[in-house]
């Protein structure tokens, strides 16, 4: 009789387990369901992304929820997302926690702001009481994949930019996520398109660190981007490249006038959020100028041909863009043999110019400029003569002084030489005339 009573409790006991462990379930999976826990979800969400989020209603399947959509904004920056799906693992619910084992977001927008986020505080949700103050309020997630991420950064200012149609995936570490990215392309502000093949990124408190990463331009182009964008906005990127097509730098109509291939280096900062100033150096190799209308009337002038395509063993610079300016220091530009230049100048906004250049050419590219050598490239220097031009006018329609002071040389020159042909007895008018007309127009010849 006791055996029989011992099995009818021990049986009591099962059932009553049974029986609470599915009520628990069934009482979970309606909390699950309620508007309550997407409330907590929207507010853990807000928490992390620090901004308001809003949730589109779950749908559930046994303990995978899927949203169509997730909004959030006023904060760091405005966020968007689409086809949400999570995979719960429940049982972590008796370790005290909600994890996801997986999170997978077909396409993320965003857009970075510069305000910080203390400026925009997460109003926190509605007290949990009764039985729902005992489940957890901690979330855990095992990874989350991202099928197409799009980031915008910035306005118009030089680090502006924006990187689109990537494919990510994060994994938690160390009070942060490890991030790799995968395919899309990258715009930014005065540099070309790029293909992204892959990035190493890391989060940390607030902070966006990229470690490594790989992108192509042209057939042969590559660039490796490294830096960090702070929780307070502040940005201190590098930018390296080789082998990047001049055409793919340079804007019409100086992208059919120089060719080459580009290496240098791009240093971006700013300072919470404020507009970028980014520095930097360039080296263009195997370069050719060409199609220049000045480059015809050199030709012309010093009866040298090659002027009309004219090859650039060396064109590098430092520069800086700031404030909507573009400053180029210590220009080298080089066809050796033929002409160098050094020199400075500014590009404002609109694309004025203003610069001055040292130009130094070959006592054999003057040899048919009268007056050249003696007026006008007066200083010997490392095999070439040396002048000073001052640059002015727009990129597409630039103007010189140089023209004109060769101008007034040879019209000087000649005046000069027929005045001493002049003042010069055994001259006739006739040789007067031969010589004048020689000194403007080398290689004329008069009966």
């Amino acid at each position: 009789m006791r055996l029989r009573t011992l099995w009818i409790t021990l049986v009591v006991l099962f059932l009553l387990i049974v029986g609470v462990m599915i009520g628990a379930n069934i009482w979970v999976q309606s909390y699950l369901r309620s508007d309550a826990f997407r409330a907590m979800i929207e507010h853990k969400t807000g928490l992390a992304l620090k901004l308001k989020a809003k949730y589109r209603p779950f749908q559930w399947s046994g303990s995978s929820v899927y949203s169509d959509q997730f909004a959030g904004g006023e904060g760091t920056g405005d966020i968007s997302a689409q086809r949400i799906r999570a995979s719960f693992n429940l049982r972590s619910i008796l370790d005290g926690a909600w994890r996801i084992n997986d999170l997978n977001i077909g396409r993320l927008d965003t857009v970075f702001s510069s305000k910080p986020a203390a400026d925009h505080p997460i109003p926190p949700p509605d007290p949990v009481t009764g039985w729902r103050s005992y489940l957890p309020h901690r979330f855990e997630l095992d990874r989350i994949t991202i099928g197409d991420a799009n980031f915008t950064w910035g306005t118009n200012s030089p680090g502006s930019g924006a990187l689109q149609g990537t494919a990510l995936n994060a994994t938690p570490a160390n009070k942060g996520w490890n991030i790799t990215a995968k395919g899309g392309k990258l715009l930014m502000k005065k540099f070309p398109e790029l293909s992204l093949q892959d990035a190493k990124i890391r989060t940390q408190q607030g902070s966006l660190y990229i470690t490594e990463s790989h992108l192509r331009t042209g057939e042969n182009g590559n660039v490796q981007i490294s830096g960090e964008r702070s929780e307070d906005g502040d940005l201190n990127m590098e930018v390296q490249w080789e082998k990047v097509p001049a055409q793919s730098l340079l804007k019409d109509p100086w992208d059919n006038r120089l060719s080459g291939t580009f290496e240098g280096n791009a240093k971006i900062k700013s300072t919470g959020g404020s507009e970028a100033v980014i520095k930097g150096k360039f080296l263009l190799t195997d370069g050719l100028l060409q199609g220049i209308p000045m480059q015809t009337q050199i030709a012309n002038y010093t009866r040298q041909p090659e002027y009309e395509r004219l090859p650039l063993q060396q064109l590098s610079a430092d520069y800086v863009i700031r404030a909507g300016k573009v400053f180029i220091n210590n220009l080298v530009a080089e066809s050796k043999g033929l002409l160098r230049v050094e020199g400075e100048c500014i590009v404002d906004h609109e694309e004025t110019i203003t610069g001055t250049f040292k130009v130094g050419v070959t006592s054999q590219s003057l040899r048919w400029l009268p007056g050249s050598q003696a007026r006008v490239f007066t200083v010997s220097q490392n095999g070439y003569l040396w002048a000073t031009v001052h640059v002015g006018g727009t990129l597409k329609n630039p103007h010189e002084d140089l023209s004109s002071r060769l101008i007034a040389a040879a019209t000087g020159q000649v005046i000069d030489s027929a005045a001493g042909m002049i003042v010069n007895p055994v001259k006739t008018t006739k040789d007067v005339i031969k010589d004048a007309a020689h000194a403007i127009l080398p290689g004329l010849s008069l009966p």
